[in-house]
């Protein structure tokens, strides 16, 4: 089979309008011969592609663990004393006890006298 040269055999010189970057669309064209040049996640265009790092200063950090702390002394406080306060098991009182009866107070028997 031979072989066909598509480019003559000479030096050609890449510059910027001969490369096509990363994630660009080549348009109006049936084909293109191309060649990877430097290619890998050490390149600065995949370096620069990755997202930028929060910035926070010492102070910032700082607030974050005491609010952090904070909330979770909240927590630990007040965790045993709703437990605490949960009526407990076979008990009839109430937690915010009615001064009378739910039939007294639906009922026509308050307003002549019959409940206390």
């Amino acid at each position: 089979m031979p072989q066909v040269d598509l480019v003559p055999r000479a030096l050609i010189d890449l510059d910027l309008q001969d490369v096509l970057l990363r994630g660009c669309r080549l348009k109006n064209s049936q084909f293109v011969l191309g060649l990877a040049v430097f290619t890998g996640s050490e390149t600065r265009i995949q370096l620069n592609t990755r997202r930028a790092p929060l910035k926070s200063g010492a102070y910032d950090q700082f607030l974050n663990v005491q609010i952090t702390a904070l909330i979770a002394l909240q927590v630990i406080l007040c965790a045993p004393s709703e437990i605490a306060a949960l009526p407990k098991p076979g008990s009839t009182s109430r937690r915010y006890p009615n001064p009378e009866p739910p039939s007294c107070a639906l009922s026509d028997a308050s307003a002549a006298g019959a409940c206390p």
